[in-house]
C-alpha cells in the first residue's frame, strides 16, 4: 500500500533521518571510521559522532531532494510536492537498512532476551524454562549473515524502484513518468552500492 500513502507532516523528515541514521549506523562501523576516531575521546567523541550522523543525514537528503528537483523539471511540478509524493518510495530501503544491519544482532543478542524472559529481575525464578539457556553465537556464520544482509538490501531496493514506478503512473502519463525517474533511479542505484560498500567496510 506505500503507492497510495498521502503526503503528511513530518513523513519526509522521518524517513529521511531513519535512512540516514541506519547508514551512519553502518558507516561508523567500517574499518576507515573506527581508525580515524580511535584517538578521539572525551565531549569530542560525541561531538564528531553527531556531526558525522547529521552529514549522513543530510547527504541522503540532499541527494533525494536533487532527484526530486529533476523530476520537477521533467514534470513541469514542484520539486517539494514531488517529494512529499515520492517518499514512501524510499520505505522498502529504510526496511532493508534495518534488516541488514541488525539482523543479527536480533538473532545473537535477541537470545539475551529469552533466557532473561524467565527470572526478569534476577530473583532465581524459571518461569518459561529459559534461564539455563545457553547463548548460541555459532546460530549464524558469518556467510549467512552476509547473505541475509546482501539480499535485504538488494530486494528492498528493487522494492523502492516498484513503488516509485507505480507512484509515478499513477501520477503522469507513461512517458512523463518513465523520465521523472530517471534520477531518482540513480539515487537509489547510489544508495544501494553504498549499502552494499559499508557492508563489506
Amino acid at each position: 500500500g506505500l503507492a497510495q500513502v498521502q503526503p503528511r507532516p513530518g513523513l519526509l523528515a522521518v524517513v529521511m533521518v531513519a535512512l540516514g541514521s541506519t547508514t551512519f549506523d553502518g558507516v561508523s562501523r567500517m574499518q576507515w571510521w573506527t581508525t580515524w576516531t580511535a584517538g578521539i575521546g572525551g565531549i569530542a567523541r560525541p561531538v564528531v559522532f553527531t556531526a558525522g550522523l547529521l552529514a549522513v543525514i543530510g547527504l541522503v537528503t540532499v541527494a533525494y531532494l536533487l532527484a526530486m528537483r529533476a523530476a520537477a523539471a521533467v514534470a513541469g511540478g514542484h520539486w517539494h510536492a514531488l517529494a512529499l509524493r515520492f517518499v514512501p518510495s524510499l520505505i522498502p530501503i529504510v526496511l532493508a537498512y534495518l534488516i541488514a544491519h541488525y539482523f543479527s544482532f536480533l538473532a545473537l543478542e535477541g537470545q539475551i532476551g529469552l533466557l532473561r524472559l524467565s527470572d526478569p529481575f534476577g530473583l532465581g525464578w524459571d518461569l518459561f524454562g529459559t534461564a539455563d539457556w545457553v547463548l548460541n553465537l555459532a546460530l549464524l556464520t558469518p556467510t549467512a549473515i552476509w547473505y541475509v544482509q546482501v539480499a535485504a538490501i538488494v530486494v528492498g531496493h528493487v522494492g523502492g524502484v516498484i513503488v516509485a514506478h507505480d507512484r509515478a503512473i499513477a501520477l503522469f502519463d507513461p512517458e512523463t513518468a518513465v523520465r521523472t525517474q530517471y534520477a531518482l533511479l540513480a539515487v537509489m542505484v547510489a544508495f544501494t552500492a553504498s549499502g552494499l560498500l559499508i557492508l563489506s567496510g
